[in-house]
């Protein structure tokens, strides 16, 4: 028996069997997810029968259904980031029919058009969605005294057992005109008024819900709400990627890339927020590639192995990047990213050493540092040396990384390689707090219009290419540290008195004192 022909028997069960009828009523009732897969139809004119028994995918069970009943009974936001394509407004949609239907559900349904909200038989438009779905239930199932005439009305859908869907296009007083179990603002990157709409539906509604793909202007409310929830709630956030869908395959997502522009591909398909032009690593997903590092010195204690990149300048901050690094090379935590303002090597060494006192750890498996500036001249207490002689002279062990055009395109081949996610977990991993300078990187450093990698955000990930290729770290690391003991400074840096003043100017020092708790001894300014 095929899909549709189950589906007439219960239909016509139902009709003949009154018990059967209320029994059915009551699983659905408890589950929205029965409701869905055995009274519910979609919609794809891309098919050939276009009318279609609507079978959730696992994304849209876990992602949208159930999160969606959650935020409504525990009356929280909801922000839902989606690539084009996968089903999530029918699939929002059936769940608010659900609840309206079985739990008396009051809800606004909102985008940024009237015509986007409802149009006569057009279902593009939201409420044609919601009817297309409600008068294809039995008739047994719909509410009783339910008449088309009264309670079908332009922008409204009534339940006359209780409960009240209802439309609105954006303006600046959206949401104010009555209270509801939730309100879902459609495509809400798109909107006019949308800070206006977001904060005036707070007072009528406990759950708001933000469904979108990104928005081309970053500053729109959905982005920056996406932005700050990744970082501060993101329990209210819920990340889809194409990957969910089990019909979206590699060679789909190569058609996608040849068929739309840089930019586009980058927002609606990658997710990826971008200023202008396609962001080069298209492939860092939050989703995957954010973990959070409460205290590093576990790592170390696990057996994980300190590295430091160092992109030093003169003009402008120098940037360092420390990670952790899987002895056998396996995975990457980017734990810390820091902008240091020492206006020499004696100060910016000072700041590095300070750095390890923070995270906990005596010294790198090696300090790879640009090759350009490390074989610069600076200004030193001593004299003029270069970045390599005085750390050589110091005693670290330093590397060399070049940034001609084929190391660079070599070094961004490796991060994508290391960010990929189809074959297995992500080999790398970056606190979005500590390591908040990465992920910005990752987030911004994009092309421009003519297709060349724009400079701003570079230094992040140069520090990141340069940790990567520096390679494997030694296998007898920390054997040997604890055989050596924490290494003192050498005769040239005790001869530095007195020392400078120290100060790591970071984003916020109360997250970084709180990265390793108290009694670390280091004050940040």
């Amino acid at each position: 028996m095929n899909e549709i022909s189950r589906r007439a028997e219960l239909y016509l069960l139902g009709e003949q069997d009154r018990e059967f009828a209320i029994a059915q009523m009551a699983l659905c009732a408890d589950d929205p997810t029965y409701f869905f897969e055995n009274y519910l139809w979609t919609y794809d004119p891309r098919t050939q029968d276009k009318d279609l028994p609507f079978m959730l995918y696992e994304f849209q069970k876990e992602k949208i259904v159930d999160r969606f009943v959650e935020a409504v009974n525990n009356k929280h936001d909801l922000l839902v980031e989606k690539p084009r394509d996968m089903g999530a407004s029918f699939t929002f949609l059936g769940t608010a029919l659900w609840g309206w239907r079985f739990h008396n559900w009051d809800g606004r349904i909102g985008s940024r058009k009237e015509e986007y909200v409802d149009t006569k038989e057009v279902l593009d438009a939201l409420f044609p969605k919601l009817r297309y779905m409600f008068y294809r239930l039995p008739k047994w199932m719909l509410p009783k005294g339910f008449v088309p005439r009264m309670h079908d009305t332009y922008m409204k859908l009534v339940n006359p057992e209780g409960g009240v869907l209802v439309g609105e296009a954006t303006n600046p007083n959206f949401g104010r005109g009555g209270r509801s179990n939730f309100t879902l603002f459609d495509e809400f990157a798109a909107w006019e008024c949308d800070s206006m709409a977001w904060e005036g539906a707070a007072d009528t509604t406990p759950c708001r819900i933000a469904l979108s793909t990104l928005g081309e202007d970053v500053m729109c409310k959905y982005n920056v709400l996406r932005r700050e929830w990744l970082k501060e709630r993101s329990e209210w956030v819920v990340q889809l990627h194409w990957t969910m869908h089990p019909n979206k395959t590699p060679t789909w997502y190569e058609a996608e890339k040849k068929r739309r522009g840089v930019r586009d591909f980058a927002r609606e398909i990658d997710c990826v927020e971008s200023e202008a032009g396609g962001v080069v690593f298209g492939e860092f997903k939050h989703v995957h590639h954010l973990k959070r590092v409460v205290d590093s010195r576990e790592l170390w204690r696990e057996g994980w192995i300190p590295r430091e990149a160092l992109d030093p300048h003169d003009a402008r901050p120098s940037v360092l990047t420390v990670s952790a690094i899987k002895e056998d090379f396996s995975a990457i935590q980017v734990i810390a990213s820091f902008k240091l303002d020492g206006i020499s090597l004696d100060q910016t060494a000072e700041q590095i050493d300070d750095v390890r006192k923070l995270l906990g750890y005596p010294g790198p498996d090696r300090l790879v540092i640009d090759a350009k500036y490390g074989a610069r001249k600076h200004k030193s207490v001593f004299g003029e040396y270069t970045w390599e002689s005085y750390f050589v002279a110091k005693g670290e062990p330093i590397e060399l990384s070049y940034s001609d055009a084929g190391s660079v395109e070599y070094g961004h081949k490796m991060i994508r390689d290391w960010l990929r996610t189809d074959d297995g977990p992500p080999m790398l991993l970056i606190d979005p707090v500590a390591a908040e300078f990465v992920v910005q990187a990752f987030e911004r450093y994009s092309y421009n219009e003519k297709g060349k990698v724009r400079e701003t955000y570079k230094d992040p990930i140069d520090t990141l290419r340069y940790t990567l290729t520096a390679g494997p770290p030694p296998k007898d690391f920390w054997k040997r540290r604890r055989k050596e003991g924490i290494p003192e400074w050498k005769d040239l840096m005790e001869l530095c008195k007195p020392r400078p003043t120290i100060r790591l100017p970071v984003v916020d020092a109360v997250k970084y004192e709180q990265l390793v708790g108290e009694g670390c001894g280091i004050t940040l300014h």
